[in-house]
């Protein structure tokens, strides 16, 4: 099954990024690993602005949701994905009390 280009961005994006992120990680550098995971944006928008995730097909699905996970397990040692904010200027983290 050929993913949609920008499933297969993300994809590729993602997997580019992990082995750098995962040795930041090691090196403690957090807030290094934390801006390499926010150039990600422009294609995980991308992604949620042009796939529609929840597919007909299942095997379509499948991948969309699988994709997904994977992005979320390769980065989610360093971020909190759900505590993260949008706004018109970009991104912050929300701050929990």
């Amino acid at each position: 099954m050929k993913l949609a280009p920008e499933a297969q961005q993300l994809f590729d994006a993602a997997a580019f990024l992990a082995p750098k992120v995962a040795r930041l990680r090691e090196e403690r550098a957090y807030g290094e690993a934390l801006s390499e995971i926010a150039t990600l944006r422009p294609v995980v928008d991308a992604f949620f602005d042009k796939v529609m995730v929840l597919d007909p097909d299942p095997a379509v699905r499948g991948a969309h949701l699988g994709l997904i996970d994977e992005v979320l397990r390769g980065f989610s040692g360093i971020a909190d994905f759900s505590e993260i904010v949008t706004n018109v200027t970009g991104f912050s983290i929300a701050q929990t009390s």
